[in-house]
């Protein structure tokens, strides 16, 4: 947008949106954006959310010709209600600025706004991975555990070693094994890696080198063959300057149920310093959301 004495408010508005978006949506290379992982609804009223977990249904028993057939009910097993939350926050435009025609100033503010608003919500999504041995679920453990509660038994979606070739084929084999309350099989494919920054170039090198990267006998790479559509993404806010750890890593299916639940979503407006109290021109953006899971099958944790 060009600097000019005779910009109007709507022009100054329309500016500031586009500087606002443009660097809301920019992304490093390989780096995961949350809106490529989290299945999103959006809620029409109220300012809670009452997610269910359901035990599935079992197998089909032997039907009879002449008999009624049977029918399943899958039953609740636990619920979250998660409290929708406001976020908001903006940057003044002074009338000293504008005056002098420092829109260039006005244009740095509102893109370090779009920055932020990507931060905040990228950090608040986030951290039902980065919390993902520590936050409890409907089943009394957290997200990635070793003795998630089974109607017989417990199953894991937790492999705690540190990161190799052998960790990750391993973390495949509980997907193969994933079992629903009941017992029946939902085996599945793993469609995600998601890896902290220190481990991404690693990880590519595992997940798309064609032999297995240094075995002695040239092994073919099973990750390559068999899943070589699989994403290799990195996300900061799983790591240590985040509150997370370097160390721990994870993969997801499409069986996920990490969810983000909008109430209101992002939005931005201007107000002119004629309208405002005081003399300046102040730039203003908010949303309303909360991120959390219903259940853990579809995510599979690795690491220390």
């Amino acid at each position: 947008m060009s600097i000019t004495t005779s910009i109007t408010p709507t022009m100054l508005e329309k500016g500031l949106n586009e500087v606002f978006s443009q660097r809301y949506g920019m992304t490093a290379q390989g780096m995961l954006r949350s809106s490529d992982l989290f299945k999103f609804t959006t809620l029409t009223q109220g300012i809670q959310e009452k997610d269910l977990a359901t035990s599935g249904v079992g197998r089909f028993p032997i039907h009879g010709e002449e008999e009624n057939v049977n029918k399943d009910t899958a039953q609740e097993l636990g619920s979250t209600t998660y409290d929708i939350d406001i976020f908001a926050n903006g940057v003044d435009i002074s009338y000293k600025m504008m005056l002098g025609n420092r829109y260039d100033k006005a244009m740095e503010d509102v893109a370090d706004l779009g920055d932020m608003a990507k931060d905040t919500q990228e950090f608040n999504r986030f951290a039902v991975l980065r919390n993902a041995t520590t936050t409890t679920g409907y089943d009394g453990v957290a997200l990635c555990a070793t003795t998630h509660p089974l109607e017989t038994g417990t199953a894991s979606n937790f492999v705690n070693t540190a990161f190799s070739y052998d960790t990750l084929k391993e973390m495949v084999q509980l997907f193969n094994k994933a079992k629903n309350y009941r017992g029946g099989s939902i085996a599945d494919d793993p469609e995600m890696l998601i890896v902290p920054a220190e481990l991404w170039e690693r990880a590519v090198e595992i997940t798309e080198a064609e032999l297995i990267p240094g075995s002695a006998n040239n092994d073919v790479n099973f990750f390559s063959k068999k899943f070589p559509g699989m994403k290799v993404k990195w996300c900061p806010y799983i790591g240590a300057e985040h509150g997370g750890s370097n160390t721990k890593f994870f993969m997801t299916s499409r069986r996920h149920k990490m969810k983000v639940f909008v109430r209101e979503a992002l939005n931005t407006w201007m107000t002119p310093w004629d309208k405002n109290e005081n003399i300046v021109t102040s730039f203003k953006a908010k949303y309303a959301e909360v991120a959390g899971f219903s259940d853990w099958r579809g995510v599979v944790c690795g690491g220390t």
